[in-house]
């Protein structure tokens, strides 16, 4: 007795070759159209941090003329309580200098953080990520099933 072939896995094994070849053109043009799309966004991109940058530059040099004037405001520059410190023109190394993680006066505000801005995908790169998405599950589909 002649065992008969089953049509849809003798199908799947005389086409798979070809067929992965058209897959693998397909995912080679969708990486391709990808670039090109983000290529095409990339100078809105780097406008957007630039500007998030002069902001944060602009903000940082504000709280640091706002720190330095309350700094100011709340010393006591004269020199009244302290004679020998308003006489005295040459730094010691003994005192202690302020450390940068030190805690703020009050009514102080923080350093501003840099925040960077969020680049996200347009609707046109989101299509071609997911065409490619399901070109790389019927590649996974076609091997599991050519390996059956």
């Amino acid at each position: 007795m002649i065992r008969q072939a089953d049509p849809q896995k003798l199908v799947t094994k005389t086409c798979y070759a070809q067929y992965m070849e058209f897959l693998a053109l397909c995912e080679e043009a969708g990486v391709e159209a990808f670039v090109d799309a983000a290529d095409e966004e990339e100078h809105r991109w780097q406008k957007k941090c630039e500007i998030a940058q002069e902001a944060h530059e602009e903000a940082k040099r504000q709280w640091s003329e706002s720190a330095t004037l309350s700094v100011f405001e709340s010393a006591d520059c004269s020199g009244a309580e302290h004679p020998e410190l308003a006489q005295s023109s040459s730094f010691d190394s003994s005192q202690e200098v302020p450390d940068g993680d030190a805690p703020l006066p009050p009514g102080a505000a923080a350093q501003p953080v840099f925040v960077r801005p969020r680049y996200s995908w347009t609707p046109k790169m989101r299509d071609i990520f997911q065409k490619l998405l399901d070109n790389l599950q019927e590649m996974v589909n076609i091997s599991i099933r050519c390996s059956e």
